[in-house]
């Protein structure tokens, strides 16, 4: 870079996030002890995946699979919302025949959770990093809750400041 010249915005909001902001990431990942032990420090690793039944000639298969770091956001509270929006049309021609054309849909949820005062910078920082990426939200680790789990980027964000203590946040996750 020349000198005299400056950083551009973007770049300088990295560094500046980078060097004076708390991050905590942690990783939730098992694997075989025989193997690598854990997940490859550095981009483009390799990862394999096993899967078996626990039945024999259980045929088993995996629908998707993210590899990745877990970022903890908050604790979700009751009241959570969700639902789809379906791009199907029903048609009517000129003479009232109507026909529907079936077509794909996304998912959508709504859910708000609450963060410690002290959190709030971090969780601000993180939303706004994962802008427009596309992530998976997991709202709760209970099994019968899983329709809550949306891969997508955050359509919008918001947060309150109503109590002394924490703050309450707001997202809404348009499904890819």
């Amino acid at each position: 870079m020349p000198t005299g010249s400056s950083l551009p915005n973007a770049m300088a909001v990295r560094l500046i996030v980078y060097f004076f902001t708390k991050y905590c990431m942690s990783r939730e990942f098992s694997c075989d002890t025989t193997g690598s032990g854990s997940m490859p420090p550095y981009r483009n690793g390799e990862v394999r995946l096993t899967v078996t039944g626990t039945t024999g000639g259980t045929e088993v298969g995996v629908a998707g699979f993210l590899v990745g770091l877990s970022v903890p956001l908050g604790e979700v509270l009751n009241g959570a919302s969700g639902g789809i929006i379906d791009f199907s049309v029903n048609e009517t021609d000129g003479y009232g025949e109507r026909t529907l054309v079936v077509r794909g849909f996304a998912k959508q949820n709504s859910l708000s959770f609450k963060v410690p005062k002290a959190q709030f910078r971090r969780v601000t920082s993180t939303l706004s990093q994962l802008r427009a990426i596309p992530a998976v939200y997991v709202p709760s680790p209970d099994i019968d809750l899983s329709p809550l789990i949306t891969f997508g980027p955050v359509q919008e964000w918001s947060y309150t400041v109503a109590y002394r203590d924490h703050i309450i946040f707001t997202i809404e996750i348009n499904g890819l």
